[in-house]
C-alpha cells in the first residue's frame, strides 16, 4: 500500500514537472506567474478534455500575435471555452490559426472569439468565420484595390475612403469597419449578385450563406464574456467544475512539490522498504528463536 502511494506521487511530481517545464518555454514565466500558469492550464486541460500542450500552443500564438501577456491570453482561451464556439470541435485550432491573421487585420482577442461565436451561430466552422473577417481587415489595412474598388462602387467614395483612412489611423478598429459596412449594405437594400460581388472581393466570401454571415455583422461585437450563457445548465457545471479544478491543481501542485523535496525516488523508496522488511523477519527470527529456542532443540533431542 505504501509503495502505491509513493508511486501515485512520483507519478504526479513527475507530470507537473514536465507541464512546468513546457508551460515554461510556452511563456517565458517564472516563480509564483508560472506556477499559476501551471495550474490554470491543468484545470482548463481536465474540465474540458483538451490536451495540456493544444492549450499552450493556443494561448501563446495568442499572447505572441495579439500583444497581450500570457496569462491574459490563457484567461481569454479559458473564457472562450465556456462559449458556444468554444464547445465546438476545433475550436483552439481555429484561434491558434487565425491569429496571425487577427493580428495584420488589427483584431482583438476578445473580438476574435466573438467572430468564432458569431460564425458558430450562424452554422460556420469557427475557422472560416475567422477567416472572413480576417480577411476583411488585412484588405482595409493593406489597401487593397479590389476590396476599395468593391466598395467604393458599392458604397460610394465618400464612404469607402473615410472607412479605409479611419482603420488605417486608428480611429476605428476593423471590428467597426466590419459593422459599418454590414449596416451600410443593409440601409442601401443590397442583395443578391451586387451584394456577393462586394462580399466577395472585400472578405472573400464563396457561397450565399457566407454572405447572410457578413451581413449578419451589423451590430457591435462584445467581449468574450458577453458570450458565456450563464443560464446554461452546461455552462454552469463547467464553470463550477473548472473552479474545483484549480483548486485540486493547486493542492496536487503543493503535494508534488512537498513529495520533490523530499529527494526520495521510487527506486531508493522500493529498496528502503526491502531493507526494512528484510530487517523486520530478521529481528522476528532472533526473537523467536529467543524464546523457543530451546524447547524446540530439546523436543528434537527425544
Amino acid at each position: 500500500l505504501a509503495f502505491k502511494a509513493i508511486s501515485a506521487l512520483d507519478e504526479l511530481n513527475k507530470k507537473f514537472q514536465k507541464l512546468e517545464s513546457d508551460a515554461g518555454r510556452a511563456s517565458g514565466a517564472s516563480g509564483l506567474a508560472l506556477k499559476g500558469i501551471v495550474v490554470d492550464v491543468e484545470a482548463v486541460s481536465k474540465t474540458f478534455g483538451k490536451d495540456a500542450n493544444d492549450v499552450l500552443k493556443t494561448t501563446q500564438a495568442l499572447s505572441k500575435n495579439l500583444g497581450v501577456d500570457f496569462a491574459t491570453a490563457l484567461s481569454k482561451v479559458e473564457s472562450g471555452l465556456l462559449t458556444s464556439a468554444g464547445g465546438a470541435e476545433g475550436f483552439l485550432d481555429a484561434l491558434s490559426g487565425s491569429a496571425e491573421a487577427a493580428r495584420i487585420a488589427g483584431l482583438s482577442i476578445d473580438e476574435l472569439i466573438g467572430f468564432s461565436n458569431e460564425a458558430t451561430q450562424s452554422g460556420f466552422l469557427s475557422e472560416r468565420g475567422l477567416e472572413l473577417v480576417s480577411t476583411f481587415g488585412k484588405n482595409i489595412v493593406t489597401n487593397s484595390s479590389e476590396a476599395k474598388a468593391a466598395l467604393t462602387d458599392a458604397l460610394g467614395s465618400e464612404f469607402t475612403d473615410k472607412l479605409f483612412a479611419n482603420v488605417q489611423n486608428g480611429s476605428i478598429t476593423s471590428s467597426q469597419a466590419i459593422q459599418q459596412v454590414s449596416t451600410k449594405l443593409n440601409e442601401a437594400g443590397i442583395t443578391g449578385d451586387k451584394a456577393g460581388k462586394v462580399l466577395s472581393d472585400a472578405f472573400g466570401t464563396a457561397t450565399a450563406a457566407e454572405n447572410e454571415f457578413i451581413l449578419g455583422l451589423n451590430k457591435t461585437i462584445g467581449g468574450v464574456n458577453s458570450y458565456i450563457d450563464s443560464s446554461n445548465s452546461l455552462t454552469r457545471t463547467q464553470q463550477a467544475q473548472l473552479k474545483a479544478n484549480k483548486e485540486l491543481a493547486s493542492a496536487q501542485q503543493g503535494l508534488a512539490q512537498a513529495f520533490d523535496g523530499t529527494g526520495i525516488s521510487l527506486e531508493g523508496f522500493g529498496t528502503k522498504v526491502k531493507t526494512t522488511l528484510a530487517n523486520v523477519a530478521t529481528k522476528a527470527v532472533l526473537a523467536f528463536n529467543k524464546v523457543f529456542g530451546d524447547g524446540l532443540a530439546a523436543g528434537r533431542e527425544e
